[in-house]
């Protein structure tokens, strides 16, 4: 650890040495925490950047969500201070480390996380967590309303009723489910589609919906733990989501992909590392650890193409990924067949659910891409 007493100092440190983390207070002498944060952000993208302040000035904190990745309140149990900064530092255990860590150096664009999902995170994790809280945070933004309205009223959520208000699609999908959606909206919202050549993000966004919806039916189906079918749900949203990524920070990366994909009979992975160094998952995973989400969501993201690589053994998220994923490809794409993801059968005998295949192939069935 190295310690700083001012913004200046911090930034000279950062210059002479190797740092993973940063955690920095909101006031300081000279330079304010969201002046410093934006020039470590410039100077170097990769830092994993954490807030630890008591201060409830808005102004400051609307300033510092567009450079933080994650943001703690005052007063921290250290446990929480150490325990974000042990997961902020597991991208270091991926196989690929070196390679990410100096492809993330070079992005222009990383996204952090999102103001909204803190906000709900702040009062799921109050002493007095409540419906009408959290569907207040997400009504204060229209857009966001609109396009939570719009996925709970989808078959992909099964009600029986049409929902008209965040307070009542709160209340139906329960505080732990909505964080997930209202996560991965704020992120998606967070891309140009001008800027993302090569890759439709609204496709992206449809498959991520359907695969999140069969990952969550599948863990409720093998394990009947609500918590780890919200982790799956959540893990399908964003599984895909280091190909906006990519695509948003090489302007054509994805035009090559497809071309490499086409030409060398390549599959997407490959191709992506061929041409970014790096893959979509690998990526992803990188950015959820930096964020703070679940270690096992983390995993599922970054092995859901290849779940036999993970250390994990059993059922589990990544389980319930890697199957929802190949399945709904197998279920809706109408490309070339030769191209679609295949079951990891070793894998999933390992974990149990080899057997149980075409049964949870039924079960994903009902799920279909909303086609924008």
């Amino acid at each position: 650890m190295t310690f700083a007493l001012s913004g200046a100092e911090a930034l000279e440190k950062l210059g002479a040495e190797e740092i993973d983390v940063l955690v920095t207070d909101m006031r300081m002498p000279g330079m304010s925490g969201p002046e410093l944060l934006a020039e470590v952000a410039r100077r170097r993208p990769a830092v994993v950047r954490i807030v630890l302040s008591g201060q409830s000035n808005t102004d400051l904190n609307l300033k510092v969500t567009k450079c933080a990745h994650q943001f703690l309140a005052k007063p921290c149990d250290p446990d929480t201070l150490i325990n974000t900064v042990r997961q902020a530092c597991t991208v270091r255990d991926m196989p690929t480390d070196e390679s990410l860590i100096e492809m993330a150096s070079k992005l222009q664009t990383l996204p952090c996380l999102p103001s909204l999902y803190r906000e709900i995170m702040e009062v799921l994790q109050s002493t007095d967590p409540s419906i009408s809280k959290v569907g207040e945070v997400i009504s204060r933004e229209l857009g966001m309303t609109a396009k939570i309205l719009q996925l709970v009223n989808s078959a992909f959520f099964g009600l029986y009723t049409h929902v008209s208000s965040a307070g009542q699609a709160v209340n139906l999908l329960g505080l732990d489910t909505v964080k997930s959606p209202a996560l991965a909206v704020q992120v998606f919202e967070q891309f140009d589609p001008k800027r993302v050549k090569g890759l439709s993000a609204n496709r992206l966004w449809d498959h991520g919906l359907a695969v999140a919806s069969m990952a969550k039916a599948i863990a409720m189906a093998e394990s009947h733990d609500a918590g780890l079918g919200d982790r799956a749900f959540l893990s399908g949203l964003l599984h895909d989501i280091g190909k906006l990524i990519l695509a948003m920070n090489s302007p054509g990366g994805y035009e090559a992909v497809n071309q490499v994909c086409e030409s060398d009979d390549l599959s997407e992975g490959a191709a992506e590392q061929r041409v970014f160094d790096t893959t979509h998952a690998t990526l992803g995973a990188y950015l959820t650890a930096i964020w703070g989400l679940r270690s096992d969501v983390v995993q599922a993201i970054a092995y859901h193409h290849n779940p036999g690589d993970a250390s994990d053994s059993g059922f589990s998220v990544l389980t319930a990924l890697h199957a929802a994923d190949v399945l709904e490809r197998h279920l809706n794409d109408t490309g070339d067949e030769s191209r679609r993801p295949q079951l990891d059968l070793i894998y999933l005998q390992e974990a149990g659910l080899e057997d149980r295949v075409p049964y949870r192939l039924e079960l994903c069935k009902k799920f279909t891409r909303q086609e924008a």
